[in-house]
């Protein structure tokens, strides 16, 4: 049966897509789905719909900085408060001060009473603190006590926190956010270098490059450079760099770096260590890492993970990653690449009234998404963490299922972290939680980045750790096969290759994915052929209910399976195509 894809790709991206190998199976009596290739530096990552429209006047300034205020979701329109307020703070109109007035007593209020602006908390509480500074003129006082905690002065009466979360991702996103409000306070406008173009954090290189071109006195805050490198999405970067001004500034120069110009490396690590990261995510610089060697993963060496299973000695499962290279237990706070690593050792006594990795709320989960959004391995492989230790708790944290969102993206390229992330949520308690996955799983598989091969791997990787229930992969794979019969295959494909490639593992409730085995076997049409499946159907004994599924499918036969294949592998290409296309 031939098979054409109804819209005309081009090579590269066939390859991309793994289009090019379902082709190559067409001929083949067997199935196979391969997931896509692509590691997110390769494709386009703007889309005009996600724009972001700069603030340019003081009451739409007033009017979103009112909506955030009272919605801490709105992670987008918080980054453009910071930089209309950033923007417009030289000289506001007499009537808007009387027009501030509702916002301010508001933002007094909760200064008061539950807002912790610039310790790390999350987009609102900074914002708190920036819009404080624009009525004020003053900035939040805060200060460290030798017990970790911070004491906030100065707004009601002094209240003292933790301070662990400046240590993690959002720690570095609060010191930008100091640095705003101490700018805002003494009325100094400058634009924000690192005010996303577009949601997620994406900076358009075209609109940054405009931006340093037309800097004029004093060089940016640090921060705020270093975030606008690692928010440059790959779309255009080399019409940005040929627009680019030649400049001694050492932060200019960085910016080409990071654009793939040439530069010799400077004496600031931050700034060069950022433009390595954005430059080339996902491969060490040897140029930054011999200018400034072993400052810990994603610095100049790119970082790599391993997972780590033990049972202890109360025989509980206990699951973990570990970065390559090692991660700083205390990272420099300037380096939020290798602080989004080392955050997995902090706060994690203090869930209840920190949050995890990610913060406390689904603001300040989404917000941590933003600062390195071509390369989120780490922000997953925390996400991962957080989930995992709550899996099976009897509440959840409703934030933690953020960390899923940005999988439901079909340019999120699902690498190690991320798969393990979708594929571990789906066997959540929460149904908010495992629903999310669910969603995803079933966009990944429509638009290619979730094959057989690679859940294969996951439930391979998942199964023996004893830490995923059956019965609820069970419930989450049902509802993702029923969307289609390539999804449906897909299932059915990971599940012959991932129960036997997870060697001895029959945790209890194993028969419930053998049942859907089973179940998808004749709903397809399609007998089991993976070799190393029907060598592991045959270690189970000579009763019992896994006996006699094994035995089933062991022993079932369909006719003219191979026009079946073939059919499916159509729908692939079909469905692949036309989500590229879209």
């Amino acid at each position: 049966m031939e098979v054409e894809s109804p819209v005309r790709l081009d090579a590269g991206r066939k390859r991309l897509w793994a289009i090019d190998r379902v082709e190559a199976q067409r001929s083949s009596a067997t199935l196979a789905i391969p997931a896509a290739v692509f590691d997110g530096t390769d494709i386009r990552r703007l889309a005009d719909a996600d724009r972001l429209t700069p603030i340019h006047d003081f009451e739409e300034l007033l009017t979103v900085c009112s909506r955030v205020v009272e919605d801490e979701t709105l992670v987008d329109d918080a980054e453009r408060c910071f930089d209309g307020l950033s923007r417009l703070c030289g000289s506001k109109p007499e009537h808007i001060q009387r027009r501030l007035a509702p916002l301010l007593r508001r933002v007094h209020q909760l200064l008061a009473s539950k807002a912790w602006p610039f310790i790390g908390m999350g987009p609102w509480d900074d914002l708190c603190g920036a819009i404080f500074a624009f009525g004020t003129g003053t900035v939040v006082s805060l200060r460290c006590k030798d017990d970790q905690k911070i004491e906030l002065l100065g707004v009601g009466e002094d209240r003292q926190f933790f301070g662990e979360n400046l240590s993690k991702a959002l720690g570095f996103l609060s010191r930008r956010s100091l640095a705003v409000a101490q700018r805002i306070a003494v009325g100094k406008a400058t634009p924000l270098l690192s005010a996303p173009t577009h949601a997620g954090g994406w900076i358009n290189p075209v609109e940054l490059v405009n931006r340093i071109n037309n800097w004029s006195g004093d060089a940016p805050d640090q921060s705020d450079a270093i975030l606008a490198l690692l928010r440059l999405a790959p779309d255009g970067r080399a019409e940005a760099l040929k627009k680019l001004k030649p400049h001694s500034d050492e932060w200019r120069r960085a910016a080409r770096y990071a654009l793939g110009g040439e530069e010799p490396v400077g004496k600031t690590a931050a700034l060069w260590v950022a433009a390595a990261r954005a430059r080339s995510p996902w491969t060490t610089d040897p140029n930054v890492e011999k200018a400034f060697p072993a400052l810990g993963p994603d610095a100049g060496t790119a970082a790599d993970f391993a997972f780590e299973f033990h049972v202890d000695q109360y025989g509980q499962p206990r699951l973990g990653l570990r970065s390559i290279p090692a991660a700083p237990e205390l990272a420099d706070a300037s380096l939020p690449t290798v602080i989004l690593h080392s955050q997995r050792f902090h706060g994690k006594g203090l869930r209840f009234e920190l949050g995890g990795a990610g913060g406390k709320t689904v603001g300040s989960v989404r917000w941590s998404a933003m600062i390195w959004p071509i390369a989120r391995e780490s922000y997953f492989a925390a996400g991962w963490e957080d989930l995992v230790d709550n899996l099976d708790w009897w509440e959840a944290n409703w934030q933690f299922r953020s960390y899923l969102e940005p999988l439901l993206d079909s340019r999120t390229p699902l690498r190690n972290m991320g798969l393990l992330l979708l594929v571990t949520g789906l066997a959540a308690k929460e149904p908010g939680e495992q629903g999310l996955a669910i969603d995803a799983a079933i966009r990944a598989i429509e638009d290619g980045r979730l094959g057989s091969d690679n859940l294969a791997h996951a439930i391979a990787q998942l199964l023996p750790t004893g830490i995923v229930k059956p019965g609820r992969w069970q419930k989450a794979f049902v509802d993702i096969a029923r969307t289609s019969s390539v999804h449906a295959a897909v299932v059915h494909l990971a599940l012959q290759q991932g129960l036997s490639d997870a060697t001895d593992a029959q945790p209890k409730g194993l028969s419930k994915l053998l049942e859907l085995l089973v179940e998808l076997t004749h709903e397809l049409a399609l007998s089991i052929h993976d070799p190393g499946c029907r060598e592991w159907l045959h270690q189970f004994g000579k009763s019992g209910k896994a006996k006699k599924l094994a035995q089933e499918l062991l022993t079932v036969r369909f006719d003219d399976e191979q026009t079946r294949c073939a059919r499916i592998l159509a729908e692939v290409i079909t469905m692949r195509s036309a989500r590229q296309n879209a």
